[in-house]
């Protein structure tokens, strides 16, 4: 079996409402070029169960460990097989065709320096999240663990591990559709204000961008 070039890093927790959504949105975007790794902070709802048969059936590589989501995130970083690493997708979100065209941007214009493009997607949430949007990054897994490291916290530490990149203005693109660029609060206002203080804020509209374009539905 060959290498992976894409690990796709999951964090679970008491996921079990949305997780079968969630990888049934997954699972039909991947192929061999991925792997999936789950870190799971010892669920108890079901969700678990399934996560063992997925694992069983060489769907995922499952790693169970009490843990923050921060320290979930680190442990399947480092545990990844793959080049780049796919992060912050999360099991009570649906990623739809998001994955797939996100990775086909990062084949296009991709590069080493700037090392890190970052998407942002409002549509197809699920209940969890009712008013956050899907969010992903994608990075060369070397440059990550010798740049950073995700802190040991439940929330907020999406902003604070990229801290590195953003400084340095190592962050390449920041992707932002019409929706989720309307939320006010959560995590999309927190990244829009980090890079805004680094003067690093690169906003496209789906509509009309020619990359934008191709992260549409």
């Amino acid at each position: 079996m060959s290498k992976p070039r894409y690990s796709i890093c999951v964090t679970t927790y008491q996921a079990g409402k949305t997780i079968r959504t969630f990888f049934n949105s997954l699972l039909n975007q991947i192929d061999d070029r991925f792997e999936i790794i789950v870190v799971d902070n010892f669920s108890s709802d079901g969700s678990e169960v399934f996560l063992q048969s997925l694992a069983e059936r060489g769907l995922i590589r499952l790693i169970r460990r009490k843990c923050s989501r921060g320290l979930g995130r680190q442990i399947a970083a480092e545990s990844a097989f793959g080049e780049v690493l796919i992060q912050q997708i999360d099991a009570d979100q649906v990623y739809d065709k998001f994955l797939k065209n996100a990775v086909e941007v990062f084949e296009m214009e991709s590069s080493r320096d700037p090392e890190v493009l970052l998407f942002v997607k409002g549509k197809k949430r699920t209940h969890v999240f009712e008013r956050e949007p899907a969010v992903t990054t994608l990075v060369y897994k070397d440059i990550f663990l010798s740049k950073t490291r995700w802190p040991e916290i439940n929330y907020g530490e999406d902003v604070h591990v990229y801290e590195p990149f953003i400084r340095e203005s190592h962050v390449k693109y920041l992707f932002v559709d019409e929706y989720a660029h309307q939320l006010k609060g959560g995590i999309v206002l927190r990244l829009i204000n980090s890079f805004t203080n680094y003067q690093q804020l690169f906003m496209f509209r789906f509509q009309g961008s020619r990359l934008g374009g191709r992260l549409g539905n």
